[in-house]
C-alpha cells in the first residue's frame, strides 16, 4: 500500500527530508547562527505538515488492510513513542 500510493506523498517526503539535512547543516555549522537554526525549523515544520497532509490518505488506506489485533499494535506503539 505505502508503495502502490507513493507518488501521492513522494514530493512531500523529499521536500521534508531536505528540510531535515538543511536543519542539521543548521546546527553544526560554525559560527553557531541561531536566526539560521530558527528559520530551518520553521521551513522544516512547514514540510512535516505538508507531509502529514498528503500521507494520511495513504495511512487510512493502509489501516484498513491491517487486521483490528495489527491495528492495536500499532496504536500501542504509538503510544510508547515507537
Amino acid at each position: 500500500m505505502l508503495e502502490a500510493e507513493r507518488p501521492d506523498y513522494a514530493e512531500e517526503l523529499a521536500a521534508l527530508r531536505a528540510a531535515g539535512k538543511t536543519v542539521d547543516a543548521a546546527m553544526a555549522h560554525e559560527p553557531f547562527d541561531a536566526a539560521a537554526l530558527r528559520t530551518a525549523l520553521a521551513e522544516w515544520s512547514a514540510r512535516w505538515a505538508a507531509f502529514n497532509n498528503a500521507f494520511t490518505g495513504t495511512m487510512v488506506h493502509a489501516m484498513q488492510a491491517v487486521s483490528p489485533a495489527g491495528r492495536a499494535q500499532i496504536a500501542a506503539a504509538r503510544q510508547q513513542g515507537r
